[in-house]
């Protein structure tokens, strides 16, 4: 009878511990549900504020600013000093250090680096030596060189560029957009050159040339484009002769194989007019290049910024 007692006992006991063991289960599970739609509603949410507009815009200008030559001649310099530290402890093993190797200078002279430190001395204000250390930390190899015609020399042409570039605005002219930009010419072992057109005015940014980056701006320019080097040759000769005698130019393009259209592959040349009379010529070096996508606003304040010196 005992025996009998016991084991129903035992028997209710399991029961109640398996209905126990149902209703954790089921509880479980439902808060499981929940957490899961909760977890599912936070990623939603993650993911809006992630993709919002505003968050977009402080990527692009995190990135921006990661990219900027200011940026990249600073971990450039970090880099150094941190190779140079690293070099100078005698307790770190050889072995684990990478070897120390020259800065890559980027202003020369006739091929020949600059010594910056001199430069930096010589410089007559602070604008200077920014626009020096800029030149020398980003990633543009400047090579000035001697001009024997001009009786310049490469250091004076250096010193040149940096009073054009010191003469300039911060700010980027509107002249300067993406909308006014019209084609590039491309010399061997140069970056382009870039030309804008806005009514009446025209500029230039050059990038990289013996005599330095540089940026112009004029008024009633006219660019002809030329099927070949030797036709463009004709044209500045009688273009020369027209400027020297002080005449007015009203050039055949027909004569000279010419287009104002910018055409890619062509030979570029800029002629400055008064009225009918040219006050300046100007052959490029390059080809023409007329695929400009790649060149939007924020690309061509960078180039602009480089060729000044800036990078603010």
């Amino acid at each position: 009878m005992k025996k009998t007692r016991s084991t129903t006992s035992e028997r209710q006991e399991n029961q109640t511990q398996a209905a126990a063991d149902i209703r954790s289960r089921s509880l479980n599970s439902s808060n499981n549900q929940v957490g899961r739609a909760e977890m599912i509603v936070q990623q939603k949410m993650l993911a809006d504020i992630h993709g919002s507009p505003k968050m977009i815009a402080q990527r692009l200008s995190i990135q921006s600013l990661h990219n900027s030559p200011r940026m990249a001649a600073q971990r450039k310099q970090a880099k150094q000093n941190s190779a140079r530290t690293n070099h100078a402890l005698p307790q770190i093993s050889t072995n684990l250090t990478k070897p120390v190797t020259a800065a890559q200078r980027v202003i020369k002279l006739d091929g020949a680096d600059v010594d910056t430190a001199q430069l930096l001395a010589e410089a007559a204000d602070m604008a200077e030596k920014i626009i020096i250390a800029n030149w020398d930390w980003s990633q543009t190899v400047h090579n000035f060189t001697k001009n024997d015609k001009q009786n310049l020399s490469a250091k004076q042409k250096l010193l040149n560029a940096i009073q054009r570039a010191k003469n300039q605005v911060r700010t980027v002219p509107a002249l300067f957009s993406a909308a006014n930009l019209k084609f590039l010419t491309q010399a061997e072992d140069r970056l382009p050159t870039l030309y804008f057109v806005q009514g009446t005015n025209s500029g230039r940014l050059r990038q990289q040339h013996g005599s330095g980056p540089a940026v112009f701006t004029e008024v009633n320019k006219i660019d002809y484009f030329f099927a070949s080097k030797s036709k463009m040759r004709k044209f500045k000769t009688a273009a020369k002769l027209a400027m020297t005698n002080r005449e007015d130019f009203n050039p055949d393009l027909s004569a000279y194989e010419a287009t104002t259209i910018p055409t890619a592959g062509y030979a570029h040349f800029e002629a400055t007019y008064s009225g009918r009379k040219l006050i300046k010529i100007h052959p490029s070096g390059g080809a023409v290049v007329t695929g400009l996508d790649a060149y939007t606003d924020l690309k061509i304040k960078a180039i602009y910024q480089g060729i000044i010196g800036l990078t603010t």
